[in-house]
């Protein structure tokens, strides 16, 4: 026999691998939760409500939020509401007048008189609500004393933001 030790083989360290893996997830998930309890990433607020908003209102969608309770179910009220099922009606009408269009694109023969009227009915579906919002919008905000319409103006630049739309000259 040799007197020399057989060498031992080295195996990968796979405990320190995970390990190290699992500590890293930690502390991401740690950097989340306090970035958002700090503020330092922004709270997006309620899914897609100020969104459908601002597309209605041609942008008076922050303004709308900030106005108080009562007015601004009144104003939200005059576009048809904003209830899942009303939106996902008009949603289904315009996807429905996307296809029309799309047809009467690739018709043979080309009928550019039949593709102008289906245009202005998708312009007339897409923008129906518009007028309403907005002179909804103006009475209510006609209603509130100048206190009141400060601190609207005042909440309506926290919503924007939070959004992140209030970089530079961007709009009122």
């Amino acid at each position: 026999m040799s007197d020399q030790p057989t060498p031992k083989r080295r195996r990968f360290p796979w405990g320190r691998v995970v390990l190290l893996v699992s500590l890293a997830l930690n502390f991401l998930v740690i950097g989340v939760v306090v970035g958002v309890l700090a503020g330092i990433l922004p709270d997006r607020g309620p899914r897609g409500g100020a969104r459908h908003l601002d597309r209605v209102s041609m942008g008076l969608g922050p303004y709308i939020q900030a106005l108080p309770a009562g007015a601004q179910e009144t104003v939200k009220a005059a576009g048809g509401g904003f209830d899942r099922d009303a939106r996902r009606a008009r949603i289904s009408a315009l996807r429905n007048q996307r296809r029309t269009v799309v047809r009467l694109l690739r018709a043979s023969p080309f009928d550019p008189e039949a593709l102008r009227a289906a245009l202005a009915d998708q312009r007339s579906r897409a923008f129906a609500t518009t007028p309403a919002v907005q002179e909804a919008f103006v009475v209510a905000f006609t209603a509130l004393t100048s206190e009141e319409r400060a601190a609207v103006l005042e909440r309506a630049q926290e919503f924007r933001k939070a959004r992140g739309k209030s970089k530079g000259n961007r709009g009122p």
